[in-house]
């Protein structure tokens, strides 16, 4: 794997560990929800990502977490 392919697998790895994070700290631990509070709270995520991208373009961290955001937003929107 090269130098590029490495860093954007690493970014995938780190948006996954945030979102999940994101999405932990956002819902009781006793509390019930669904796949509408999924893609609410997805969706939010997805927004924090974007303007934080805009602040630095260089940086594409942000970026790919932004799309990863977007690819489970459309997952979960299927299983409705």
């Amino acid at each position: 794997m090269d130098k590029k392919g490495f860093k954007s697998s690493s970014y995938v790895c780190w948006a996954v560990e945030e979102l999940c994070d994101f999405i932990q700290t956002s819902v009781p631990y006793d509390k019930d929800f669904s796949i509408n509070t999924l893609i609410d709270l997805t969706e939010e995520f997805r927004d924090i990502m974007n303007n934080l991208y805009l602040l630095n373009c260089k940086n594409t961290m942000f970026l790919i977490a932004e799309e990863l955001s977007e690819d489970f937003i459309d997952i979960l929107k299927s299983m409705k």
